[in-house]
């Protein structure tokens, strides 16, 4: 598989199809009529994959939090690295071509702060889940991303790059000031094929527009 389709099948997991959340207001509705809001979100930065450690401590932490608990001393030698950037422009493209597509087939589309592609759509009727998922389908293939292209078990070289990125997404949340949970050790991610799914920010108590702000300067990989 080349690393196109890696990068296509990882913003494919990100994306999240919920139901259209159906509300009348009889004030400002045109009588028969229904606007359905559906959120499709390519997270390169919040992982799905349920969290391999921590995750009963961090479950304990909840209600309304904004910043760190504990402040994190800045590390003055740290500085970006490429792949934050590379994934960016990646993203952009994404959300240029398939929002693009989108937006040709009759969606309103918006990016959010954190790379999150978001689209609204009116319609009378959207009962049936599969034709739901044909224009993003549609989408993905005129633009060369494959749709359903099946999971695989990470090499060790990659699942070494894919604790080596977890750490510097940690690294740079210790920069800003957020001091998180530490990714998982090496070992765990050999061990498992680089499958750890860990995402600190899940239970951290940031509100969702706090998550957001901070994945925008220190993004999380995409997991493929």
């Amino acid at each position: 598989m080349s690393t196109d389709e890696d990068f296509a099948r990882a913003l494919r997991q990100r994306v999240e199809l919920v139901a259209p959340d159906i509300r009348v207001d009889t004030g400002r509705v045109v009588p028969g009529a229904r606007r359905l809001r559906r959120r499709m979100r390519v997270v390169a930065a919040l992982a799905t994959a349920a969290v391999a450690a921590g995750a009963g401590t961090a479950a304990a932490l909840g209600g309304s939090w904004s910043g760190p608990t504990v402040a994190a001393t800045p590390d003055a030698t740290w500085a970006p690295p490429a792949w934050f950037a590379e994934q960016r422009r990646e993203r952009a493209e994404y959300t240029r071509t398939v929002g693009g597509c989108l937006e040709a087939l009759g969606w309103s589309v918006t990016v959010d702060v954190d790379g999150t592609l978001s689209a609204l759509r009116n319609s009378p009727d959207d009962s049936d889940p599969g034709a739901r998922l044909d224009d993003l389908r549609r989408c993905h293939e005129e633009n060369g991303y494959p749709y359903d292209a099946p999971a695989r078990e990470l090499t060790a070289e990659e699942a070494r790059t894919a604790h080596a990125k977890d750490v510097d997404s940690w690294r740079c949340w210790q920069h800003e000031g957020y001091d998180l949970e530490a990714p998982p050790p090496l070992s765990e991610y050999l061990s498992r094929a680089g499958a750890v799914g860990w995402d600190a920010l899940q239970f951290s108590g940031l509100s969702e527009r706090e998550r957001a702000e901070l994945l925008a300067t220190c993004p999380l990989r995409l997991v493929g």
